[in-house]
């Protein structure tokens, strides 16, 4: 079983909804082990557009025991009165702790029986998400530990030093976290050592590196082409700058990026919505609409798959977004435009796989490097791309799953 979301299906294949992380790994498993998988989507049914894969719709929130909700809620609550830590962490924070935890523990545990009786009906060998840290997969992942049905995250984007769900997990227990994959599925090797630094050499956890498929997909078979009047956009510029964009940020485009938008009218800038985000994000569109520039484009390049857009581009911005990783693999270089990307990425700007910009002058200076250089771009150590690996570690690692059943 593979779990994912509605939203996660943000591309397009033969003009069917795609999961660019569940679907290549649902097609690797089928094609080349013969393994058949029945893919969840936990969100909202999709209506006007076919997926490429056959998709179930399962809503575990509706599955909930209420009773057992406001039971386990009435235990919690207590429990976290009696600690006095999480008043100072929501003091220092601003956020409402203690509320935010009693909603998730207590729908994880009204869950549990009804995520416990679904897998019992399914009895899979392996269950695999895409993002494993959501009050529903939590729910499933403790479901499946009691079952010992092994399990797996995909790789979605970036696992860096700072991602709290793969690293830095300090002391965990002897028998791992409950709710945490007995198994991650890495794109490449830099991934796999971020988690492995926070296991504490134990067996449970274990990351593999597996490759990125839609990536390795896409390096052979380019099968989508952008519109002619795309094309034509793009054409009609020397040089194409990609900005892709974070959810939820107060100020999503650095006022001197915008800055830099209307004084270099002679490149074109697209910008790229996160796929979680809608595309009628109006704090994005009016900060573009304001330029009253015509060297700007979102729509298209929002819906358009990733990949397509990144093979037209000479340079790519981000505040902090892990397409800098992906965009290697076409040799394009990133700029990155925020403090918290400089802390994410420090390394591979000190060795100008990337390069900061903390303002106009930076932001030039590394647009014009990046255009003198001719130096070669490598992504090995973030992407495994031979197949062969990735059969061999693959079957091992399915061996191992189904041993422990």
């Amino acid at each position: 079983m593979i779990f994912t979301s509605t939203s996660a299906h943000a591309d397009r294949r033969e003009d069917k909804l795609y999961d660019r992380v569940a679907d290549p790994v649902y097609e690797f498993m089928a094609n080349r082990f013969g393994w058949s998988a029945t893919k969840v989507s936990n969100g909202k049914r999709v209506s006007d557009v076919e997926g490429f894969f056959p998709m179930n719709f399962l809503d575990l929130r509706l599955f909930a025991n209420p009773v057992k909700y406001l039971r386990h809620q009435k235990r919690f609550t207590k429990y976290l009165a009696s600690i006095e830590a999480t008043d100072e962490i929501e003091s220092r924070s601003g956020l409402a702790i203690k509320s935010l935890l009693i909603k998730s523990v207590c729908f994880i545990l009204a869950s549990e029986q009804s995520a416990k009786a679904i897998l019992k009906r399914a009895n899979p060998t392996l269950v695999a998400f895409v993002c494993y840290y959501h009050n529903v997969n939590f729910a499933y992942l403790n479901a499946a530990k009691s079952l010992a049905i092994p399990t797996i995250d995909i790789q979605h984007g970036k696992q860096g030093v700072y991602h709290l769900m793969y690293a830095h997990w300090g002391q965990v227990p002897n028998n791992g976290y409950r709710m945490v994959p007995d198994f991650f599925w890495n794109w490449g090797e830099s991934s796999k050592v971020n988690i492995e630094r926070g296991r504490n050499n134990l067996q449970q956890h274990q990351p593999v590196v597996l490759g990125n498929h839609w990536l390795i997909n896409w390096k052979k078979n380019k099968a989508e082409r952008e519109s002619p009047q795309y094309r034509k956009l793009l054409d009609s510029y020397s040089t194409v700058v990609l900005f892709s964009l974070q959810q939820d940020m107060e100020t999503p485009i650095p006022d001197f990026v915008l800055d830099e938008i209307q004084t270099q009218r002679d490149v074109l800038w697209l910008f790229r919505l996160h796929p979680a985000q809608k595309i009628g994000n109006a704090k994005v569109l009016k900060s573009l609409a304001d330029l009253k520039v015509s060297n700007v484009e979102i729509h298209e390049s929002s819906k358009l798959p990733l990949y397509q857009i990144i093979e037209h581009v000479h340079l790519h911005l981000t505040n902090w977004s892990s397409v800098c990783i992906e965009a290697l693999n076409f040799g394009v270089k990133s700029i990155i435009v925020h403090p918290n990307g400089y802390d994410l990425y420090e390394e591979l700007i000190n060795t100008e796989q990337f390069f900061y910009a903390k303002d106009s002058s930076d932001l030039c200076m590394a647009m014009d490097k990046i255009a003198a250089d001719a130096g070669q771009v490598d992504a090995s150590d973030h992407f495994l791309m031979d197949m062969e690996v990735i059969e061999r570690r693959a079957s091992q690692l399915f061996l191992e799953g189904m041993s422990r059943r």
